[in-house]
């Protein structure tokens, strides 16, 4: 009972100061930092208004509460009463119950601020809203950085028994979490998670799986440390080993400690969530595996089921392969790290296999099949799908949950690396919550086969792509002709259904791929059929297109991002610049030039918007809304003192540097460029200004450079320059 009155005291003696009142005064307004400085990128609602907020307030607030918890910890030793106060209240108890009570007041302090914040944050993420993400969001990104800089502050007092040396070492600590190697890893950094994205319509369930995890491991890893601490508390005015001589007595604290630390560093060794790939990005590649060309794949037929509450996949696959050798023969199916396979059998017979090491978020199983020239291969796979090792940093692609699946190649179905041709029939059933709608990547087709009445959907496909990829969600589809007799299926959120009608998505997705397939020539990613827009989590970023499909992620959808006056005067002008991105970023794609950093797919489609709302809502339009906008952010741009002193940018420290430049390539890229190319118009005219980047455009994905522009168009570099006439 004397912790838990020590507790109380403490508590009361903290709501008795004025700096107590004053920490929860900064604390409170920390989040509001995060409305100007974004670490979790995108245009989503829930990055903007709700993951920024909380981190930024986690970040700041884990400083003001280390802080003063140093503060505290060295109030009595700055009065002269530490050897009095040692006499009559137990040093072990005191520092235990200070650090519990700040703990304690830090969880009230955080309540009051989601309650706080939350009519505000419902009101601005809209159709994103969810209460569960949104008390998540600040336990994990604010409450345990709070947390864990009370538990790093009170274990390094106890080590140090000095103020400055305790600041200083807490400040290192604090600040190691921007150096560049901590923060590549999603474990290391114990004040700022790993977080990049958060999703609107999709889920967010793996990134906080992987934030979660990296809370529990700093609360093993800082537990561990404050206890240790404890135990190296001073005694006598002993030094620091003495004082642990004679605190023999407390050594269970030091057996409390170093277990916590094993535990804490088991859970860093077995972390489930990232593959042990190499890192060297030198690598990447180099691992191949032949093809066995004496096999034939001729029909494959996998059964899945999906844990959303654990992020689990479960299968069962049945594969019929030819033998055309008459001879046992040795073969590799590869799969995701994070699966495990067992149960494997050639026509009834069980049959060993190895597993080979991580390699490109890949991993071979190795075995061999019989002589027969039919074999039925049956095994059952499954597992937590793990991230690629480089990219371990920004988790959330991979993801299987209730809100969202979104699983590649590798992570749906194993690849058994032997020959097959189109012949090959593919059957995929699945089932998944019934509130999600599967979509298959490339040309797959799926129907729904049973509704089973357990919260479950069962779903079938049927094709010839030996691994598909599967994207499930609350998806609504809508079909748009187009002139030249061809369709486009679209596929979103459900989340958008008005905003979708309110910037026409009919007539603007129409009018984009008639004006740009007229001027610039089909997408060659297209089929007969037509071609299917898909929209998938921000997590996936940007998009990819193949096989008469085209990905791009929900910051195309935003309805934030309809704001953005860099792509377009309107939400259907700014939706009209992302599609415009089919052609150019993704069928054209651009190689970056050092010397000309404005070249890219941006100011290309930038100009193309300009050039369709100068056809469709006439030239005094395009000219007020684009034109002019670019004129006056390149005029303001050449009046930066870093574009005119360049000399002085590589002075900066490297993050300020890292700011700086990043507002010039905004620049460059949405309002310099596309004005070199209106300077081009000028001199070439519309029609030819239409050939070269029609031409510029069947390069396609061998990529085009700012000289192929210039030798295309036949214009010479001061052509294009703008500097004379800002002064420069």
């Amino acid at each position: 009972m004397r912790l838990f009155a020590s507790i109380r005291m403490e508590c009361l003696r903290f709501l008795k100061k004025r700096s107590f009142w004053l920490l929860l005064l900064v604390t409170a307004a920390a989040p509001i930092a995060g409305l100007f400085y974004q670490p979790i990128y995108g245009s989503t609602r829930n990055a903007l208004y709700l993951g920024n907020p909380a981190y930024v307030g986690g970040v700041l607030g884990a400083m003001f509460w280390g802080i003063f918890t140093l503060v505290s910890a060295n109030r009595e030793k700055a009065w002269g009463m530490d050897i009095l106060q040692d006499a009559v209240y137990s040093p072990f108890v005191r520092k235990t119950a200070r650090l519990l009570a700040l703990c304690l007041l830090a969880f009230f302090t955080e309540v009051g601020i989601c309650l706080v914040y939350l009519p505000w944050t419902c009101w601005k993420t809209g159709t994103a809203w969810n209460v569960g993400l949104y008390f998540s969001a600040y336990v994990l990104f604010s409450l345990f950085s709070i947390w864990f800089a009370i538990l790093a502050a009170s274990g390094i007092y106890s080590f140090w028994e000095r103020a400055d040396l305790s600041a200083i070492t807490f400040l290192v600590f604090y600040l190691m979490c921007w150096n560049g190697s901590v923060s590549s890893s999603y474990l290391l950094p114990w004040v700022k998670p790993a977080v990049n994205f958060m999703s609107d319509d999709f889920g967010n369930v793996r990134m906080l799986q992987s934030a979660a995890y990296n809370r529990l491991f700093w609360l093993m890893l800082l537990s561990a440390f404050f206890l240790l601490g404890l135990f190296a508390t001073r005694r006598y005015e002993k030094g620091f080993f003495g004082s642990m001589r004679a605190n023999r007595k407390k050594l269970l604290f030091a057996v409390l400690g170093l277990a916590l630390g094993i535990l804490a560093g088991n859970l860093f060794v077995y972390q489930p969530f990232v593959d042990h790939s190499s890192k060297d990005l030198s690598t990447i590649g180099t691992m191949m595996v032949e093809y066995a060309e004496e096999l034939k794949l001729l029909e494959s037929d996998v059964e899945l089921k999906t844990d959303t509450f654990l992020g689990t996949l479960k299968a069962k696959g049945s594969y019929r392969i030819q033998n055309l050798t008459g001879e046992e023969q040795q073969a590799v199916m590869q799969i995701n790290p994070g699966y495990t396979v067992k149960n494997m059998t050639a026509n009834g017979e069980e049959i060993p296999f190895t597993e080979g090491s991580d390699y490109d978020n890949t991993k071979d199983i190795t075995f061999t099949l019989p002589a027969e020239e039919e074999i039925l291969l049956e095994f059952e796979y499954g597992g937590l799908p793990q991230e690629w090792s480089i990219i371990e940093y920004n988790q959330g692609m991979l993801e299987i949950s209730r809100e969202s699946i979104c699983l590649g190649r590798l992570e749906l179905t194993p690849a058994l690396q032997m020959d097959y041709d189109d012949t090959l029939k593919t059957t995929l059933r699945m089932t998944l919550p019934e509130n999600l709608t599967p979509v298959m990547g490339g040309r797959v087709e799926v129907s729904l086969k049973e509704e089973n009445g357990d919260g479950t959907n069962t779903w079938e496909s049927i094709s010839n792509d030996p691994t598909p990829r599967l994207y499930a969600g609350d998806y609504v589809s809508r079909t748009i002709s187009l002139e030249n007799g061809g369709e486009v299926q679209l596929w979103y959120s459900q989340k958008h259904e008005a905003a979708m009608d309110e910037i026409q998505i009919d007539e603007t997705l129409k009018n984009v791929f008639d004006y740009c397939e007229t001027h610039y020539g089909s997408l060659g990613f297209g089929e007969e059929n037509g071609l299917r827009l898909l929209e998938t989590s921000v997590y996936l970023s940007g998009g990819y297109a193949s096989d008469g499909m085209s990905v791009m992620d929900e910051s195309s959808f935003s309805e934030e991002g309809f704001k953005d006056e860099k792509k377009g005067a309107s939400g259907s002008e700014v939706l009209a610049h992302e599609i415009t991105h089919q052609w150019w970023g993704l069928a054209c794609q651009f190689w970056e030039d050092a010397e000309h950093p404005e070249w890219s797919s941006e100011g290309v489609t930038v100009y193309t918007t300009y050039r369709m709302m100068k056809e469709w809502k006439g030239e005094e339009y395009a000219e007020t809304y684009y034109l002019n906008a670019w004129k006056e952010a390149v005029e303001d741009y050449y009046q930066d003192f870093y574009v005119r002193n360049p000399e002085y940018l590589e002075k900066l420290p490297e993050d300020l540097q890292y700011l700086v430049s990043g507002s010039r390539t905004t620049v460059e890229q949405y309002s310099l460029m596309p004005l070199k190319l209106w300077k081009a118009e000028q001199i070439l005219g519309e029609e030819r200004m239409d050939e070269v980047l029609a031409e510029l455009f069947q390069m396609g994905y061998l990529g085009c450079t700012y000289q192929d522009f210039l030798e295309i168009s036949g214009l010479e570099e001061e052509d294009l320059y703008v500097e004379e006439t800002y002064g420069v």
